[in-house]
């Protein structure tokens, strides 16, 4: 066990505030990413068991690219910045220039796979998600007036 703690980010050096917040901030990002897959998608337009599974995958999805991905990233987890060419780097000018690059390869990455997920949904998933779209606009409208 002691062996593995000294590889957990917030446990790896020792200090004594980063093993309290990574106390806290491990359940909250695991309490985070149990709403985001269970709850995530409206469970009133499922109307088949396909609707209700892709809903958990999108709520993975979500919880892949908002929590995941940039943990292994600011935490540098599994040494990952040494395979990144731009955060390798020793110069400072290359990783500001790598962190935006990432960023927006990152930000593609999760809107693609995201639409993808959600392509399959049924037909009739589809259709009631966008009534009920057009309906809240209309509402809004209205709400202005």
């Amino acid at each position: 066990m002691g062996k593995f703690i000294n590889k957990v980010p917030g446990f790896r050096t020792g200090v004594i505030w980063k093993r309290i917040v990574a106390c806290v901030g491990y359940p909250i990002m695991v309490l985070f990413s149990g709403i985001f897959i269970f709850f995530t998608g409206d469970g009133t337009l499922s109307t088949s068991k396909q609707d209700v599974y892709i809903n958990y995958l999108s709520g993975f999805v979500l919880t892949l690219f908002v929590f995941v991905i940039p943990f292994i990233l600011l935490t540098n987890l599994g040494g990952i910045h040494r395979k990144l060419p731009l955060l390798r780097s020793s110069s400072r000018v290359h990783k500001l220039i790598g962190i935006p690059i990432y960023l927006s390869f990152w930000v593609t990455a999760f809107t693609l796979t995201l639409g993808q997920v959600d392509a399959f949904h049924t037909e009739d998933y589809k259709k009631k998600y966008e009534e009920k779209t057009k309906l809240e606009a209309v509402k809004k409208e209205g709400e202005k007036k």
